[in-house]
């Protein structure tokens, strides 16, 4: 609290209050504010109440600063001399509650001069709420409660030194109040999706303390330890951030979860002294802003009593507030993008849970706290679907081909640049596979195929199944050298090639390239019978490797059949026809090739150049009267995003089969609006796996639901010891079941690595690890998170990104670092300016080697890379990309857009800044925005919310805005 003074004076921000500042900016007044309400029981009156909240809330600094800005935008604090604060009259209503919780919710505004409200409630005959709302700016946790003792202190009559003559005395005050008793309610949380209450027994609570005292610490560290195993487990994290309070300045230490750690280590660690903000004033920005790529990059922080709103991307996501007495008394509180309110009461049962188990003693390490009730692992068990996975039927795959040719022979089977029946393809897939028998190829032979999307590829494909090898579909668009890579890994017997494709392969596999036509226009003799089994390989793609290398997945033909016969969202009707969309090295276009060719159904192949082209997708789906469409959602959005009549010439499309990337929220809402009769299934698979999980997500309404298993799939959601996390955790989604590959060409260390023993089925079977981070929801469907190592996948295509460092390291020679980051590749590079090369000169240089989606499309040069204590590159301390993705350079072409230009110009020191290079929150910054907010208001009289300045703008979209 500062001293009285009678005078008023303009002060500048501290280093926090200037982060709290930005924060409201970037949010548009978001940032929660902090909340204390005081309870009145006994004779009310309500002036003579009002004017003891008067008094106490007169003197105290915080009640008397407003906010100012400069011409600049740049923010002052005004510190007013001391005065009676305004209080709202007196409120009386039915519906106290939701009048409460409209005033906690109301945001300040990011220019609203106000700091600090207050409110009386009466709530009753004999009771009463003072509401004290306080922007986070002038109030942490510590001030908040000490401004609540002061105004309940003022109430029951405890002696305050008055500040004016002109309010009236303590004692006064008291005696026309009457006999009241207030307690403090528990700290409020702003707007958020849920909180839950817990209370510890007497005896928990003395069991607690008494284990605290023996470790040496408060009560409050020895549940803060446990919370933070809690969040770790809840939410998958190796480290969680543990801040508290001090002095009104914020202390962090990050917390590692050791493996067999003991409690007592656990607790020590978390409650070890933190060195302060404010004792590390030179270091504040390290302190926050070096956590900020990290925070950002997972999600969660933490803290104990208070909440951290220093910067937007760390705020608290969990938030333990603790009131001790004979009980031990507990909110727990949840940010609303995080977990909604009944996984929040799961949350606070598990905290619960933990702390009774180490007030009793049951526990000596970390790894036994009871995070996990029993009857949440009985429950995740069930959803898993193991007991019901069906035996694969002992056919191949070409076998069920054969038996619909000979069903319906007379059918068409495929559309492309010609048009076969299923007896023609059958015909020409048996006279090639004559052929190949002929050239010496025998069962478990490979055969690679560099063809275009045609009916020859579906061809061959079928012929070398019929001649008992397994077919390697390659990918013709691939860089010659990656593509001469995975042929020599993979070492095929034979490479099918055809007219057109001129790819360059190693001299040493020269003799073995066939040409489809030619091997046709040749004789051979019919081949004998071929006892291939279903064990056996089927097919192999090539997906992106750890190592810098691809690795071959090797698929029988049993996972596949499992696959198609056990289809379990709708069965493919006689004559349906699907587009195929996907590329050939795609695990899914396999199934999208024999799903309908074993049911009747009928493929429609663009062409490459088709592909490239939305406006021709839809014309060729069309035409042939597709009704299943099997597309990633990256060219889902490219076609939806054509004019209105164009997707509605789609509704004959029955069913949209999503899959090979997450499909975002926004695609789903614009396709159910244009498209309202078709059907969105959200599938999930890997390449090592298959489709083995479905969502009707149309039904649903949220796209990120990949759904139950499939009948041939067993899914476990698991943690790092293969153990159930609670219901609604975070955990890796583990494989079973018919569909798994038998593991990596000539890899043994990374198959054993990825295909683990299953301890939850029979002895021998496997489980997949995909690294990809689900939970169960309460209905048995899965929602999908995120990544847990660093595989990604961009535009459908899945790849590694230190595949893509190793690349960069070798090709362009220097150290090399890359992140994903808002659907893109960043590369963080290392060299001094001399050796730097442009954009255009590193395409150049990485095109021969890379595919388009794994060369990064944002470059940020450094002199160093920063290094942590071990000498290792430290990912967490890189800035942020400061680098612009470079579109088409366009001068401004109007006087609005030539200032817009010239203010923004002369901010951000950039002379070649074009109207449509995007204006975002790491190159403009809050305080840049506010300033070009201010520039524009001078200029036009506009006002452009700041949040909108930060939200990916350019020059020409706000000339727009303001022109309209």
């Amino acid at each position: 609290m500062s001293t009285s003074s009678d005078f008023s004076s303009l002060v500048g921000l501290t280093v926090r209050q200037d982060r709290v500042w930005s924060a409201v900016h970037a949010t548009a007044g978001r940032v929660p504010p902090q909340v204390r309400a005081l309870r009145i029981d006994g004779r009310i009156e309500p002036q003579a109440l009002a004017d003891a909240i008067t008094l106490g809330a007169a003197d105290p600094v915080e009640f008397r600063t407003t906010l100012v800005a400069t011409v600049t935008g740049d923010p002052l604090l005004l510190v007013g001399p001391p005065s009676p604060p305004a209080l709202a009259p007196v409120t009386r209503g039915d519906d106290i509650g939701a009048m409460i919780r409209q005033e906690i919710d109301r945001p300040f505004g990011p220019t609203e001069p106000i700091l600090s409200r207050l409110r009386l409630f009466q709530t009753g005959p004999r009771s009463a709420l003072v509401l004290i709302v306080l922007h986070p700016m002038i109030a942490d946790d510590t001030v908040a409660d000490g401004l609540a003792a002061r105004i309940a202190d003022a109430i029951i009559g405890r002696p305050i030194e008055p500040s004016t003559p002109s309010i009236p005395s303590t004692s006064e005050a008291r005696e026309e109040v009457g006999e009241v008793q207030v307690s403090t309610v528990l700290p409020l949380g702003s707007a958020r999706a849920g909180s839950a209450l817990l209370t510890l027994p007497a005896d928990a609570r003395a069991g607690l303390a008494k284990r605290a005292h023996g470790y040496g610490v408060s009560t409050v560290d020895l549940a803060g330890a446990v919370l933070t195993t809690v969040v770790a487990r809840w939410l998958r994290r190796g480290s969680v951030i543990l801040a508290r309070p001090d002095a009104g300045w914020i202390g962090m230490s990050v917390i590692d979860h050791v493996p067999g750690a003991t409690v007592d280590s656990a607790v020590r660690e978390a409650a070890r002294a933190v060195t302060t903000m404010k004792d590390a004033l030179p270091h504040a920005d390290a302190v926050l802003v070096g956590h900020r790529e990290w925070v950002r990059r997972t999600s969660p922080t933490l803290t104990v009593t208070t909440e951290l709103v220093p910067h937007t991307r760390q705020q608290a996501a969990v938030e333990l507030v603790l009131a001790e007495g004979d009980e031990l008394h507990a909110m727990l509180s949840a940010r609303d993008d995080l977990m909604p309110e009944h996984r929040v009461r799961r949350m606070a049962d598990s905290l619960g849970r933990c702390l009774t188990a180490v007030a009793d003693g049951e526990v000596d390490t970390i790894d036994e706290l009871p995070v996990a009730s029993t009857d949440d692992a009985h429950r995740t068990l069930a959803f898993a679907g193991g007991a019901t996975t069906p035996e694969a039927p002992d056919l191949l795959l070409n076998q069920l081909f054969e038996r619909q040719a000979a069903r319906t022979p007379d059918a068409p089977a495929v559309f492309a640049e010609r048009e076969l029946s299923y007896r023609e393809l059958d015909a020409e897939a048996e006279r090639l596979a004559d052929c190949l028998v002929a050239e010496g190829v025998r069962p478990g032979a490979l055969v690679a195929l560099s063809m275009r999307r045609s009916s020859r590829l579906l061809a061959a494909s079928l012929a070398v199944l019929k001649a008992g090898a397994a077919y390697m579909p390659l990918v013709t668009e691939l860089p010659s050298e990656r593509l001469a890579l995975i042929v020599s890994d993979a070492d095929p017997q034979l490479i099918i090639t055809e007219e057109g494709q001129d790819r360059t392969f190693p001299e040493r596999l020269t003799d073995r390239l066939r040409d489809f036509d030619a091997l046709l226009a040749g004789s051979a003799p019919a081949r004998p019978m071929v006892e291939a089994h279903p064990e056996d390989l089927a097919y192999m793609v090539y997906t992106s490797g750890s190592t810098g290398r691809p690795k071959g997945v090797m698929v029988r033909h049993r996972s596949l059949v499992s696959r198609i016969v056990t289809d379990s969202y709708e069965p493919t009707r006689a004559g349906e026809r699907y587009l195929l969309t996907t590329a050939p090295s795609f695990m899914d276009s396999n199934w999208e090739i024999f799903t309908p060719l074993s049911s009747g159904g009928a493929i429609v192949i663009p062409t490459d150049d088709e592909m490239r082209d939305a406006w021709r997708l839809v014309e060729l789906a069309v035409t042939h009267r597709v009704e299943r469409l099997l597309i990633v959602p990256s060219l889902l959005a490219a076609i939806i995003d054509l004019p209105e009549a164009v997707v509605a010439s789609l509704r004959g499309v029955r069913l949209c089969l999503c899959s090979g990337e997450p499909l975002p929220q926004t695609v789903l809402d614009r396709v159910g609006r244009l498209l309202p009769d078709t059907r969105v299934i959200n599938l999930y698979g890997l390449s090592e796996t298959w489709d083995v999980c479905w969502a009707d997500v149309s039904r649903i309404g949220m796209a990120k639901v990949i759904g139950r298993p499939m009948p041939h799939a067993e899914l476990y959601v698991l943690d790092d010891d293969l153990g159930q996390p609670p219901l609604g955790a975070l955990g890796e989604l583990y494989v079973g079941g018919n569909g798994l590959a038998r593991g990596y060409l000539r890899r043994p260390t990374q198959t054993v690595e990825r295909f683990v023993p299953n301890p939850y089925g029979p002895p021998g079977s496997r489980l997949y690890r995909t690294g990809d981070l689900v939970r169960w929801l309460d209905d048995g469907n899965l929602e999908f998170v995120g990544r847990l190592d660093r595989q990604v996948k961009i535009r459908g295509f899945r790849l590694e990104l230190d595949e893509v460092e190793a690349a960069l390291r070798s090709i362009l020679g220097c150290e090399a670092v890359v992140i994903f980051e808002q659907s893109r590749l960043v590369a963080y590079l290392a060299a001094p300016p001399q050796r730097r090369i442009d954009g255009r000169e590193r395409r150049q240089l990485l095109g021969p080697h890379l595919p388009d989606y794994m060369i990064p499309s944002v470059v940020v040069w450094l002199d160093e890379f920063p290094l942590t204590a071990n000498g290792k590159i430290n990912r967490l301390a890189l800035p942020s990309p400061a680098t612009r993705l470079a579109p088409a350079y366009r001068p401004a072409r109007s006087d609005l857009e030539r200032y817009l230009l010239r203010v923004v110009q002369r901010q951000l020191r950039l002379d070649d800044l074009g109207i449509d290079d995007e204006l975002d929150s790491a190159l403009l910054g809050v305080r840049g925005a506010v300033r070009l907010q201010a520039d524009i208001t001078s200029a036009t009289g506009a006002e452009v919310p700041v949040a909108d300045l930060l939200a990916n703008p350019t020059i020409a979209r706000i000339a727009a805005r303001l022109e309209g």
